[in-house]
């Protein structure tokens, strides 16, 4: 996942360049997502297989970001990663489920609330950069 991660990240910016910023919105989310599921299954002692963390009945998205939020122990920090997460998964519905068109800047600042969000993470689990 992690790998996944990364790539998608690669897209993103890809896409951005190629001018498919609607497009670019869909990986920036998913790059979250997947970092975040690495999280949950490698990085903290209380891990969380990837099998187990899609057949939750709530919606393994939410599912997964409570995991996350559960496992940071600074309170300000968890709330500012998830209001990031929601923020671009409701970017990702707009991209991928609406008739509206990302610009270049909206397209770049979900790139880089995906970056910021795996820094966060990075912090918050005591990751390398």
């Amino acid at each position: 996942m992690k790998t996944k991660a990364k790539r998608n990240m690669e897209v993103a910016q890809r896409l951005i360049d190629k001018r498919f910023y609607t497009e670019s919105v869909h990986c920036s989310y998913y790059a979250v997502l997947q970092y975040m599921k690495y999280v949950l299954a490698f990085v903290h002692q209380n891990s969380i297989p990837y099998q187990d963390q899609d057949l939750k009945d709530k919606g393994s998205h939410e599912f997964i970001l409570g995991e996350i939020q559960n496992r940071i122990a600074n309170a300000k920090l968890s709330k500012g990663i998830a209001e990031e997460v929601r923020l671009l998964k409701a970017n990702r519905a707009s991209a991928d489920y609406e008739l509206m068109e990302f610009t270049d800047i909206e397209s770049l600042e979900c790139l880089q609330t995906a970056n910021s969000i795996k820094t966060k993470l990075n912090t918050a689990f005591g990751m390398q950069l």
